[in-house]
């Protein structure tokens, strides 16, 4: 026997066990006896866990920078537990992690471009919370790059130009000719950059350009730049008669010299 309690006037009871019950799990039933001494027959068995236990801490992963204005959170943690996000002392939310221990979860509120710091608890089915997770920087950028500029010396010989220009520091410019893609170049931290293309055919090409910064938002495309790849060697024609020029005399005609 754990105890005894005795009803008040409308039949209630509470009991609280002097001794401590160990972590584990407890088939509990109950008698009720009257002043006269009689006892009844036992309550229907009541399953009681006992959990003292706190769950690790999560761990708390986001892919940064975004321009996910509403970021899917994931990671791991004790199944079955309800994990609690924070964006610094501000409660994003609560998530309950699968069978297999993954967290996902996606605010509900939109979040502003800026950068945040994001910490998580897990609290169990038995209420106990873990301590908070390590923290986890999170950048939310949903602003487009500036158009990029594109420089190449045109018209040319050489059919594997070089383009350079302009750009926001870090990102990605994917060069075009014609809508189809030339190539992607990174961007220094200066804002430059230079890209060499593979063998372009003879003739005109419509070049654009456009960036993509790190957040994966994309510019508009530059203005279209107009380069001529020209490998054919110019032809020299002759025309007139002969002309015979004296020893040591020269000849000379509109547009030509001749001299012996």
């Amino acid at each position: 026997a754990l105890g005894q309690a005795t009803a008040d006037g409308g039949g209630a009871y509470s009991f609280t066990p002097a001794t401590t019950l160990e972590d584990g799990t407890y088939s509990i039933s109950a008698t009720a006896t009257d002043g006269a001494g009689n006892t009844g027959a036992a309550s229907t068995a009541l399953t009681l866990m006992v959990d003292t236990v706190v769950p690790g801490a999560p761990v708390l992963s986001v892919t940064t920078p975004t321009n996910d204005s509403t970021p899917e959170m994931g990671g791991t943690a004790e199944a079955g537990a309800t994990v609690t996000i924070y964006s610094g002392g501000t409660q994003l939310g609560q998530t309950t992690v699968t069978g297999g221990g993954v967290i996902s979860f996606e605010p509900t509120t939109v979040m502003s471009d800026g950068s945040y710091t994001l910490t998580a608890t897990a609290t169990d089915g038995a209420g106990n919370t873990s301590p908070a997770s390590g923290a986890v920087s999170l950048v939310v950028d949903t602003v487009s790059p500036g158009v990029p500029t594109v420089v190449v010396s045109s018209p040319t010989s050489d059919n594997t130009p070089t383009f350079s220009g302009v750009a926001e520091a870090g990102s990605t410019v994917e060069l075009s000719a014609g809508g189809q893609s030339l190539g992607q170049a990174t961007v220094d931290t200066g804002g430059l950059y230079s890209f060499v293309s593979g063998a372009l055919s003879e003739g005109g090409h419509v070049i654009t350009a456009t960036a993509t910064d790190v957040a994966g938002n994309t510019s508009g495309a530059s203005g279209s730049l107009s380069l001529v790849v020209d490998q054919t060697a110019p032809e020299i024609t002759l025309t007139g008669g002969e002309v015979t020029v004296a020893h040591a005399g020269t000849y000379t005609d509109p547009g030509a010299t001749a001299q012996d």
